[in-house]
């Protein structure tokens, strides 16, 4: 919820009857202690983490939006945008010229870090492309801008 995913810190709790309660809580208490204990750097600084979360997260969120109306504004008729429902990947739609692993390969061979959509399960006549929306705003417009190429380059092979 703090947008730090390296830094590791979680409540739980722990509800229902209260001798089940009291095992359940007794086993968590193994698991914890033995597996994921919360690193000292992370316990001192959790209320500088906590005071800065809200402002993280409208700063992903305003990232997002505009990420995601850069890519709407874009017309290209060989690169189609999929509904973006949650998240911060979305999914391009293009011609298929090859399988879109080679096609991703080829991308990042150009500096465009973008994922087959096979890796997502799409499997379809068409091939996906799986993009971030959490870069800044003008890698994303050269990326986009590389895939068109590209694209383009290959429908008129």
């Amino acid at each position: 919820s703090a947008l730090l995913p390296q830094l590791k810190l979680a409540w739980t709790l722990v509800g229902g009857d209260t001798k089940e309660k009291h095992e359940a809580i007794e086993r968590l208490e193994y698991i914890f202690d033995t597996s994921l204990s919360v690193s000292t750097p992370v316990q001192l600084a959790l209320p500088s983490i906590l005071q800065r979360a809200s402002a993280q997260v409208e700063a992903l969120r305003q990232r997002l939006r505009a990420n995601e109306l850069l890519l709407r504004r874009r017309s290209d008729p060989l690169l189609t945008l999929l509904p973006i429902e949650a998240g911060w990947t979305a999914v391009l739609r293009v011609p298929r010229f090859e399988d879109d692993e080679n096609l991703a390969l080829r991308l990042v061979e150009r500096g465009v870090w973008i994922f087959p959509g096979s890796y997502y399960g799409f499997s379809t006549g068409a091939n996906h492309l799986v993009l971030s929306l959490l870069g800044p705003g003008d890698e994303l417009e050269r990326g986009l801008e590389l895939i068109a190429e590209t694209i383009h380059a290959d429908a008129h092979c």
